[in-house]
């Protein structure tokens, strides 16, 4: 087929499947490349005697699109690396490549990739395989799918007696995984619906039981709604139930307390290392026509976990409401949260652990050029025994206050503008420990203080800066004091193509226990060749002095980036 014929075909499918104007398709271009490439290499080297860091260290990394006529997207990305070795006997390449193109309301992820679900089943994990998002515009039903490797077989290697360099990495087993989430419903009411399963193959590695190391196995159920109940009424809720196995070479068992568990087959199996836990978050908010009104709840189960997620924070049950309003002509701004935590929900633990906190912010805009702005927070923890072993009492407290105050002022003229900044913070702690007559109380207060002013002869590029620090710090056995100013000089040269910055502050610091200075020094230039092409050198020089020793540091870095 002629290649006019065969462009015209594929045009004429595109169009038609895509139901817009054949005219409009063909006036766009057959092939757009946009992106862009980054390349930087870091510099680094210091006198300190537990210097580890490794002295040279580089990254490239690309973001492309592909786009065809228009229509079809293919989204391009790829990092390539030096292994950050600090022992330098294992430097390999690290690299992730990965493509999500897309049709219409089609999007096909392949390769190194990561897909959202919901916060407690699939959320930021990076998976090597596929996935599909369907969302199509105007339609009730959308569709998330995907299957792909979580991690790659890492074997058990003995550590040789005979090298004392040998690092025993930590064995792991393969695992793979699976999900979908299928939403039914527009904006203002939705339903999702949520199916996570993945496992390690007991078969990929052979480990000693001695290193506790276990293949484990995790199916998910989540369901999540977001509901508009009327114009200024909102409702959200998120809702997980975890079955995790913490080693899948354990005989299969019929489950008692949740039965239907014994009917999914190859979804997941019960065995005697079999958990389910629940976690759920909602939240309630009304908006007013000058304020907004919110209450939520969240419970996370103490052994609650996700094969999909890296971190949980579980064992948590939460309260918290929120409170924001706007007076005087949105000049006055005023808001509060208010909210307390538990842990220890199944009582496995010896103390239980509860926090209130409070927190509020003003801001106040006196005009265009002067701006206000304090703010408060206050968190208190009390530890309550739940097994009394001891006749004595026992008591744990403590309690954090931080207030922050901030103002910003601009003057000058169009020309020359000027302005002043001012921030404050003070943060106080304080710790009860009380066991049987023995009392233990630890107050500690921080506050910091910082001035600046700002300078700029705008016909000329230039612009200074000049700020000061003020900081202490108090326990009832250190008062620690540190003071020093910094200065800045901006200049930009060839009409702002190029730009360069040099920065110099110090810091002196004396205390009851040892007294330091501090001498930092930071040069940065960036060079904008055309819309294309961009070169960056930055140069960091640092050095601490003590009444012990003197360290020097210093850091060089260079970067190119490349768009089309």
């Amino acid at each position: 087929m002629p290649k006019k014929g065969f462009v015209f075909i594929f045009i004429l499918f595109i169009s038609v499947a895509k139901a817009q104007d054949i005219e409009q398709v063909i006036h766009n271009k057959p092939l757009n490349f946009s992106g862009g490439l980054n390349a930087s290499g870091t510099f680094y080297h210091s006198n300190a005697e537990s210097f580890s860091r490794d002295p040279f260290f580089w990254t490239i990394n690309g973001n492309f699109n592909l786009s065809v006529y228009g229509v079809v997207d293919v989204p391009i990305s790829f990092i390539f690396s030096k292994n950050n070795s600090s022992l330098g006997t294992n430097q390999e390449m690290f690299r992730q490549f990965g493509i999500s193109p897309k049709y219409r309301s089609v999007t096909l992820h392949l390769g190194y990739r990561n897909m959202n679900f919901s916060p407690y089943t699939m959320s930021g994990i990076t998976f090597l395989g596929a996935g599909v998002d369907y969302n199509p515009q105007n339609s009730w039903l959308q569709l998330k799918a995907f299957y792909g490797r979580f991690a790659s077989a890492k074997q058990y290697k003995t550590v040789s007696a005979y090298d004392p360099n040998a690092l025993q990495d930590q064995p792991v087993f393969e695992r793979w995984g699976y999900g979908t989430m299928i939403t039914a419903g527009k904006k203002n009411h939705s339903v999702d619906l949520i199916l996570f399963k993945a496992n390690d193959n007991k078969q990929s590695i052979t480990v000693p039981d001695s290193l506790g190391i276990k293949p484990i196995e995790n199916f998910i159920i989540g369901v999540s709604t977001k509901n508009r109940i009327t114009e200024n009424l909102h409702f959200n809720l998120d809702y997980s139930l975890s079955a995790y196995t913490t080693d899948t070479r354990q005989p299969e068992i019929e489950q008692e307390t949740y039965t239907y568990a014994n009917n999914l087959g190859f979804l997941f199996t019960p065995r005697s290392s079999s958990q389910f836990n629940h976690s759920i978050q909602s939240a309630l908010e009304y908006t007013f026509n000058f304020a907004s009104l919110g209450v939520s709840y969240k419970r996370v189960d103490p052994q609650y976990q996700s094969l999909g997620i890296s971190f949980i924070n579980n064992d948590i049950r939460e309260f918290a409401a929120n409170i924001a309003t706007s007076l005087f002509k949105n000049k006055l701004s005023l808001a509060g949260n208010f909210g307390s935590q538990v842990n220890n929900l199944d009582n496995s633990q010896l103390t239980t652990n509860k926090r209130f906190i409070t927190s509020l912010n003003c801001t106040y805009m006196v005009n265009k050029n002067l701006n206000f702005t304090g703010s408060y927070a206050n968190f208190n923890s009390n530890a309550t025994p739940t097994q009394i072993q001891l006749v004595d009492s026992i008591k744990y407290t403590q309690s954090n206050s931080n207030f922050t105050f901030t103002s910003n002022y601009t003057f000058g003229s169009g020309n020359r503008p000027q302005g002043v900044n001012f921030l404050t913070t003070y943060q106080q702690g304080n710790t009860l420990n009380q066991a049987g007559t023995n009392v233990t109380d630890i107050t500690n207060s921080f506050w910091n203080s910082y001035l600046m002013y700002r300078l700029t002869f705008s016909p000329y590029l230039l612009s200074f800066t000049l700020s000061f620090n003020y900081s202490t710090f108090e326990t009832q056995s250190v008062n620690t004091t540190s003071t020093g100013p910094t200065l800045g000089i901006n200049k930009g040269f060839l009409d702002n193509k190029m730009s360069v910055s040099l920065n110099s502050s110090y810091l002196n610091t004396s205390s009851s226990t040892e007294n330091s200075s501090l001498i930092n020094i930071r040069f940065f230039t960036n060079y904008k060749i055309n819309n294309h092409h961009t070169f960056k050198l930055g140069i960091t020089y640092l050095n601490k002095s003590s009444d012990i020793k003197s360290v020097n540091q210093f850091q060089g870095n260079i970067a190119y980036n490349y768009f089309l």
